[in-house]
């Protein structure tokens, strides 16, 4: 099972480093979104599901990252869990602490999904987390920033 998994993480990650990704993803959403990854884990015990794999990092509306009150990037991510044929069955965007009204109206739009109760998780589909995933609009943390962020402690949800 585990070799299926970093297969397609590899094949993911090959995609990225050869440049074979879309000028944009498709969206009908009036700003542009982006995801600097920062590290991404794969759970091949996650019940119910052959494979989850979660991405860590931040996002950025329009060019202007995601911050918190003290001018840190906000913890953030993308997750889906993954048929035996390395399918997406489920997908998601995360934050590690709510998202305010107007970062949850542009996800929602760009997305097309709605944030739950607590304002951390938007279920999203999982042709918009192929295109997104396969798009310029997913790229590297250190490529983009030169380095890491610090941990929140408050990172409950990787």
């Amino acid at each position: 099972m585990e070799n299926d998994s970093e297969r397609m993480m590899m094949q993911m990650m090959a995609n990225m480093m050869a440049g074979k990704r879309d000028e944009e993803p498709e969206s009908c959403s009036s700003c542009r979104i982006d995801f600097f990854e920062r590290e991404n884990a794969v759970d091949n015990q996650a019940e119910g599901v052959f494979s989850r794999m979660l991405f860590k990092g931040c996002f950025a509306i329009d060019g202007y990252v995601i911050q918190n009150a003290e001018g840190e990037p906000v913890e953030s991510g993308l997750g889906a869990d993954f048929d035996e044929a390395n399918g997406p069955t489920a997908a998601w965007v995360w934050f590690c602490r709510p998202a305010n009204d107007a970062v949850k109206e542009k996800f929602q739009e760009f997305f097309g999904g709605s944030f739950d109760e607590s304002g951390q998780r938007m279920d999203i589909s999982t042709d918009r987390f192929v295109a997104f995933s396969d798009s310029k609009s997913w790229g590297s943390y250190e490529e983009a920033f030169g380095g890491s962020f610090d941990e929140d402690e408050n990172d409950a949800l990787w």
